[in-house]
């Protein structure tokens, strides 16, 4: 793409669905939650393939599941995104005080179920690209639970501890006839 190498190109798709895959109100709108946690998991897919080529060199395809691409890199390099994972990773904090009571037990075992951490993050939203980019063809209207939010910022930052320069890097595009091309 653009005559980047792959690496940078990898990088860059990323980017895009990392800014896609970013809620974009506090709280986020639960009817965009499928289009989120699809981007969000795709950016954390390309971003973990990126990190795999530039530290081992070895180009990965079509594989989507994030703990076995996690499970590629080099243990030093797990061990550090582990760290700063489950340092960012608060526990959560519901307050179901305004849900209705007979729906209130069925949210608590929904927080319960939630991970606490990388490792069981990642065992339990390995494959949300895949599972909740068509949730709506799951008759239970559940995915397994994502709580990997905070994985591409993550390895955005390891990646750019690499490679510095890409930190701005950026394309400049000219209106053809009045539209973008």
């Amino acid at each position: 793409m653009f005559g980047l190498k792959m690496q940078q190109s990898a990088f860059v798709h990323a980017d895009g669905f990392l800014r896609a895959g970013t809620p974009q109100s506090d709280p986020p709108n639960p009817y965009d939650s499928w289009a989120l946690v699809a981007n969000n998991a795709m950016a954390a897919e390309l971003y973990l393939k990126c990190l795999i080529h530039i530290e081992t060199g070895r180009l990965v395809k079509n594989q989507h599941n994030l703990q076995k691409l996690f499970g590629m890199l080099p243990r030093e390099t797990q061990a550090e995104i582990q760290k700063r994972f489950d340092a960012a990773m608060r526990p959560p904090n519901y307050d179901f005080s305004s849900v209705p009571e007979a729906e209130r037990e069925a949210l608590r075992k929904v927080a319960e179920r939630m991970p606490k951490n990388l490792v069981e993050a990642l065992r339990k939203g390995g494959d949300a690209f895949v599972e909740w980019r068509y949730l709506y063809e799951n008759e239970s209207d559940t995915g397994n639970p994502y709580s990997l939010f905070n994985l591409p910022a993550i390895l955005r930052v390891v990646i750019l501890e690499h490679k510095p320069e890409w930190a701005r890097f950026g394309v400049r595009m000219k209106k053809v006839g009045g539209v973008l091309p």
